[in-house]
């Protein structure tokens, strides 16, 4: 694939996923935050495990994981997350935290790239799309674990 085309498909799929997000209103009238943050999570699953395999796979797969990610996945799961972490702080003074939030998400955006670069050099692609499904899912057991008291705290009146 040369460098426009797949600037085009991870373009057009990012613009899926801007579309999902103004759909999030009625996402949100039919599923909670822990739901749509869980299905997100879901859905990055499924794109990461798409990804493992042999050197070369049908070109199929490669575009469901990026649509997976990028359209469905990231998208509404992300967002999901940032609407429940302000219900949670409700009334208080958000600014700062959200600040905290962002900054937290930029340094991934840096650390995670470089990280994963050295997995897949020293280890291997599949190690690499192996233990972002595995980091993934872990973390969504967690939240699946504490689903009722996260659901309870966002409900809360602050």
């Amino acid at each position: 694939m040369t460098a426009p085309d797949a600037g085009f498909l991870f373009a057009s799929f990012g613009l899926i996923g801007v579309i999902a997000l103004l759909y999030m209103k009625a996402l949100c009238k039919r599923f909670n935050d822990v739901q749509l943050i869980l299905g997100g999570m879901v859905m990055m699953v499924a794109s990461e495990l798409l990804m493992i395999g042999p050197e070369t796979f049908p070109v199929w797969r490669f575009y469901l994981a990026i649509f997976l990610m990028y359209a469905v996945g990231y998208p509404v799961g992300h967002t999901a997350a940032i609407g429940l972490f302000s219900k949670i702080l409700g009334k208080r003074p958000q600014g700062y935290l959200m600040g905290v939030f962002g900054s937290a998400g930029s340094l991934a955006r840096v650390i995670f790239p470089i990280l994963g670069g050295h997995i897949a050099e020293q280890l291997s692609d599949n190690a690499l799309f192996s233990s972002a499904a595995v980091f993934l899912s872990f973390s969504a057991f967690l939240l699946l674990l504490a689903r009722e008291e996260v659901l309870h705290i966002s409900q809360a009146e602050h």
